[in-house]
């Protein structure tokens, strides 16, 4: 991963150990919690559940740690018993929002031996002292507290950066060249790009762009960029009070009933209803800290 940025923003919400219970289900939880636009760990100690996501199933048990990219579709499920830490967090790239964890493709399960299971508990518990109550609520932290809680947490996410490595040895194709290109997109996610003016701005072929673009990422140019205005917008009505009218002109639309179609075909919510669904209400929610450009 020679190519990768170094200069990553770790940003906490909250992290906890809590039980859960046959309650935590996909269907029981509102339409817009269920777009999460975090990297979710997981560290389950006690009884087992079962998560869905990157089309692969995977069984929460004792054992072993996952991690969950950002905005993808999940299921989760817990037959009768998960005690397990989690935390809720993102790992910006070069000064922006976007996560690494939606650009790079590493392991999502990994095993954890005996011996070290107790390390990976002091982690979480240099965590959940501090992130209980998730930080858009507002919550004050002591001084020092991120700077602890975020070395944990680069402790515990470490391994998953080295199983990209790993499979970079297998010759397995990483977006590693790409992330110029995806920084320069996050930072004009207003403009409408075609493929022909993002082809001249690298130098490169817009057929060849395409096709190794597609091929790396999996997902074609215009349509990553349309996914990255959405997960954008999704941020901007959770966390200000934007008008539907004043995000989609940040993101490019041209008008916000086309926007509002756009949203509602990627995740079956209009943004009305997506932030009418919110708790708490969008007017107590703090502002972020940049506008999109």
């Amino acid at each position: 991963m020679d190519n990768m940025p170094v200069n990553i923003r770790w940003e906490i919400d909250v992290s906890r150990l809590q039980e859960l219970d046959s309650n935590w289900r996909t269907e029981n939880f509102a339409p817009s919690v269920r777009i999460v636009p975090f990297t979710r760990i997981y560290y389950p100690i006690e009884g087992e559940g079962y998560i869905e996501h990157c089309g692969r199933n995977y069984h929460l048990r004792k054992g072993y740690l996952f991690l969950v990219p950002p905005f993808v579709p999940t299921k989760v499920s817990c037959q009768s018993r998960l005690l397990m830490y989690w935390a809720n967090f993102n790992a910006h790239i070069m000064d922006s929002e976007l996560d690494i964890f939606s650009v790079v493709r590493p392991l999502y399960e990994l095993a954890v031996s005996d011996d070290d299971d107790p390390v990976y508990r002091k982690l979480f518990e240099h965590m959940t002292k501090y992130f209980t109550m998730p930080v858009r609520s507002g919550i004050k932290l002591p001084p020092l507290a991120d700077m602890e809680a975020i070395a944990a947490l680069t402790l515990l996410v470490c391994p998953f950066f080295n199983s990209v490595n790993d499979r970079e040895k297998q010759n397995i194709v990483m977006p590693g060249r790409f992330f110029k290109l995806l920084y320069y997109i996050e930072q004009h996610l207003g403009h409408n790009f075609s493929l022909r003016e993002l082809a001249k701005q690298f130098s490169l072929n817009p057929v060849y762009l395409s096709n190794v673009f597609a091929q790396e990422m999996g997902v074609s140019l215009i349509r990553y960029c349309n996914n990255r205005r959405i997960n954008r917008a999704i941020i901007l009505l959770s966390n200000t009070d934007y008008t539907i009218s004043e995000i989609a002109y940040q993101l490019g639309a041209g008008n916000s009933a086309s926007f509002s179609r756009l949203f509602k075909r990627h995740h079956g919510l209009t943004p009305i209803e997506f932030r009418k669904s919110l708790k708490p209400p969008v007017a107590q929610r703090k502002p972020i800290k940049n506008n999109p450009k």
